[in-house]
């Protein structure tokens, strides 16, 4: 089922801050009523829908849109959709009048691309599509909806034109339709924004509690952690540190006990290695009363007269101790115990610049 466009988004991101504070249709000095169009001439009607729009998204800031019936969700998914199309629709045919003066490059282009944004079923970010200017080696003005590749360009040569129907250059121009059409998001923007500056602490806090007591992870752990996890760290905006850590191949030195074995060999060091594991680091999270986690796991100890191999489960607890059990051909099992010593060698700012970089990718 595909997401909700921006209310569901709003509700998830915005609504425990404000409902803990109580407030209304107004924070952070933003009157959602009291929004008025820009003083655009050439562009009055973009100016009026954009003011529109930011009426509407601030307001939805505030009202629990996250709460009804599942064709509840699905109709006002759908109102949010038709909105931000109508409000593209009315972005392009505004551009028209420029195009109807002066010669623009792939004019198409860009509002392609804006409505693939507005349109797609998986909005989940706190950035709405923008709008920019830029300037081409040869004067010429491009256009685009924050993706430089899908822009409309304006040649130099044309300013003549666009001087002699609206008074102002093509820069001038394309300047005043951007203050025209960044209306739309500039509430959403700003208390998205406040949101963001609210949690860093909150945020930095979690991750050094996780860096501090979480299991070391290699980076096939950590690759295999944001693969599971890809939807807690593809949300859009800042994220604190899953509940939940996956293990691939981990390696872990144990001391085993075997009953079974020669005399003198009963209790050796080896090597145990987690096929497969996770592990919730964190009690909330843990389905015990502290934190837990369990891995599929292969034992090496090296002895003679029994096999060096055994497989069985690993079991961790309060993310620094591990209990082994592993069972040979021979009918025996083997009893192990590790310690975390990898953690204490670790070097967290590593662990978590890796862990940015694939919330990024």
């Amino acid at each position: 089922m595909k997401r909700s466009l921006v209310a569901l988004v709003l509700v998830a991101a915005c609504r425990s801050v404000f409902a803990a504070e109580g407030v209304g249709t107004s924070t952070a000095g933003i009157q959602c009523d009291g929004i008025q169009p820009v003083d655009v001439p050439n562009f009055r009607e973009l100016a009026e829908a954009s003011a529109s729009i930011n009426r509407d998204l601030c307001e939805a800031l505030f009202e629990p849109l996250g709460e009804g019936s599942r064709a509840e969700l699905a109709a006002t998914e759908t109102q949010w959709r038709e909105s931000l199309l109508n409000f593209a629709e009315t972005s392009r045919a505004q551009a028209l009048r420029i195009a109807k003066v002066v010669p623009v490059e792939n004019f198409d282009r860009p509002f392609a691309h804006l409505r693939a944004r507005l349109d797609q079923g998986n909005i989940n970010s706190l950035a709405l599509p923008g709008f920019s200017v830029d300037r081409g080696m040869d004067g010429s003005f491009m256009f685009h909806f924050n993706d430089r590749a899908e822009s409309a360009r304006i040649q130099m040569a044309d300013n003549a034109a666009c001087q002699s129907q609206f008074e102002l250059t093509c820069g001038e121009l394309l300047e005043e339709f951007r203050r025209a059409f960044l209306q739309y998001k500039s509430a959403y923007s700003r208390v998205t924004a406040d949101r963001t500056l609210d949690q860093i602490d909150e945020l930095s806090e979690d991750w050094r509690e996780f860096l501090a007591t979480a299991r070391s992870q290699t980076l096939l752990d950590l690759g295999l952690t944001t693969r599971r996890e890809s939807d807690h760290f593809k949300q859009g905006y800042l994220v604190g540190p899953p509940g939940r850590q996956w293990f691939l191949l981990h390696p872990n030195l144990v001391y085993e006990h075997l009953s079974g074995a020669p005399d003198g060999f009963e209790t050796k060091p080896g090597i145990a290695l987690e096929i497969i594991g996770i592990n919730y680091w964190r009690k909330a999270d843990s389905p015990l009363p502290w934190p837990f986690g369990v891995s599929l796991a292969t034992s090496f100890v090296d002895r003679p007269e029994t096999d060096d191999v055994g497989f069985g489960l690993m079991f961790h607890v309060d993310n620094r101790y591990s209990l082994g059990f592993s069972h040979y051909d021979g009918g025996e099992f083997g009893v192990y115990l590790t310690v975390d010593l990898l953690n204490a060698i670790n070097d967290k700012k590593k662990v978590f610049g890796d862990y940015k970089k694939r919330m990024l990718d």
